[in-house]
């Protein structure tokens, strides 16, 4: 007896697992005792019949089965036909024959989706708009995404700006403030079959993206610059705005600024820095390097040179 119990487990535990029919199995060499069997769809509203296994045949079954989502169903005879209700929850089913009793429980409803892998996007941005996407998930009609304020979800139909947005889209574009620095402002999203009291959900996935200024600029360029030479200083900067440069007297542009970069003259004495302002996601930076001019080395008739002079 203790096999067929063991046997009869499993298969209604399979059968219970995935919603659909189910039919109770015997080894040949044994005799069944009292038991449950059911068969058809447990899922939003699905009919299903119950049957007794073993026992006295001669003996009455009592029925009483019970929904965790409200409601109940009593009946008497060897077999029983209930419509589940549209939600999801697990259904205990007792039914008593003389002084034998079987229990089971049958989940009903839709089964959850898994949670969603990873979201793939920048965690730190300085953009107005950027994307975020997921991989399908097994099972799932449809996606929520929902932003943290003062991020946005911009509507794939509409353009709106948005808080929370639920389709079938596997990604979103995120629209970010025009100024500001943000920390560990957060996106979500999971899964579901559907909508309606019979739809499941997935645990919820989460992705943390930061927003604001940089702050690893840097400016390259010579310290020191020899009287009525040249010297290139180069800005490593990305995606920022408004760049403009400011120079101590007596360095002068040789051109005008191309992007991140200036060539500037040391047309006559300097000493002071040569600075780069800029916005960066809106906000005020700036970065600096000190230089200054030294005079042209002297080299005598005589072939010696003399010492190099530093200018105070």
């Amino acid at each position: 007896m203790q096999h067929f119990n063991k046997v009869l487990t499993l298969v209604l535990g399979l059968a219970a697992f995935t919603g659909f029919s189910a039919q109770a199995q015997f080894d040949d060499d044994l005799e069944p005792g009292f038991a449950i069997s059911y068969s058809g769809p447990t899922s939003c509203g699905g009919i299903v019949q119950f049957f007794s296994v073993g026992g006295n045949p001669q003996a009455q079954v009592n029925w009483d089965i019970t929904f965790s989502t409200g409601g109940s169903f009593q009946g008497t005879g060897n077999g029983l036909t209930v419509t589940f209700p549209q939600g999801i929850g697990v259904a205990s089913v007792t039914a008593t024959k003389d002084t034998e009793v079987a229990t089971l429980s049958v989940p009903y409803g839709d089964t959850a989706p898994a949670k969603p892998g990873v979201i793939e996007g920048h965690r730190r941005v300085c953009d107005r708009v950027r994307n975020y996407s997921i991989s399908a998930v097994p099972g799932a009609t449809q996606y929520t995404w929902t932003a943290e304020s003062p991020y946005k979800i911009i509507h794939p139909v509409t353009e709106e700006n948005v808080s929370s947005y639920t389709g079938p889209e596997l990604d979103v574009f995120l629209r970010f403030p025009k100024s500001g620095s943000y920390t560990d402002v957060k996106l979500f999203v999971f899964a579901s079959t559907g909508s309606g009291p019979c739809a499941a959900s997935s645990p919820t996935r989460h992705k943390k993206i930061d927003f604001g200024p940089q702050n690893d600029f840097s400016l390259t360029g010579p310290d020191t610059i020899v009287r009525f030479e040249n010297a290139t200083y180069i800005l490593s900067a990305q995606k920022i705005t408004d760049l403009t440069w400011s120079l101590p007297s007596g360095l002068l542009y040789v051109s005008e600024p191309s992007e991140n970069t200036v060539v500037v003259e040391a047309a006559g004495d300097a000493v002071g820095y040569v600075t780069a302002n800029f916005l960066s996601c809106g906000e005020s930076r700036s970065v600096s390097t000190f230089v200054r001019v030294i005079p042209e080395t002297n080299i005598p008739r005589g072939g010696v040179a003399s010492t190099l002079e530093v200018l105070p």
